[in-house]
C-alpha cells in the first residue's frame, strides 16, 4: 500500500482496476486500497484537464464527486504540480443541491426576474 502523500501515477483507468483488483487479491489493506483509488483516479482527472486544457489557468471543480475532500485536494494539489489553478465551490454544495439552486436561477431569470 501507499501512505497518504505518497504520490500515485496512474496511466489509464483500466491500469487502476488492475491495480486494485490485484492487491484486492493480494490481501492488500482496504485502507491502502482506498488510498490508491483516490491518489490513482486524481491523477488520471487531473491529466486530463491538461489534455482538454493545454494552456495553464485557472478551471473548475464541480459535481458530486468534488463533495468527496479527500479527492477533491488530491486533484487540486495535482493540478497545482501543473500549473493549474482549481476553483471549487465554498457556499453553494458542488452536488444535487448546487445543480437545483442553478435550476431555480435559470428559471427565474427566464421568467423575467431580474
Amino acid at each position: 500500500g501507499r501512505p497518504p502523500g505518497t504520490p500515485v501515477r496512474c496511466g489509464d483507468l483500466g491500469e487502476l482496476v488492475r491495480r486494485l483488483a490485484a492487491g484486492a487479491r493480494d490481501g492488500q489493506a482496504a485502507a491502502d486500497l482506498a488510498w490508491l483509488f483516490h491518489a490513482g483516479f486524481a491523477d488520471f482527472c487531473a491529466r486530463q484537464v491538461v489534455a482538454a486544457v493545454a494552456v495553464p489557468g485557472v478551471v473548475g471543480l464541480t459535481g458530486g464527486v468534488f463533495a468527496n475532500r479527500l479527492f477533491t485536494s488530491l486533484v487540486r494539489a495535482k493540478l497545482a504540480e501543473y500549473g493549474y489553478t482549481a476553483l471549487t465551490h465554498h457556499t453553494v454544495p458542488a452536488n444535487d443541491g448546487g445543480l437545483a439552486l442553478g435550476q431555480a436561477l435559470a428559471g427565474y431569470l427566464r421568467l423575467g426576474g431580474k
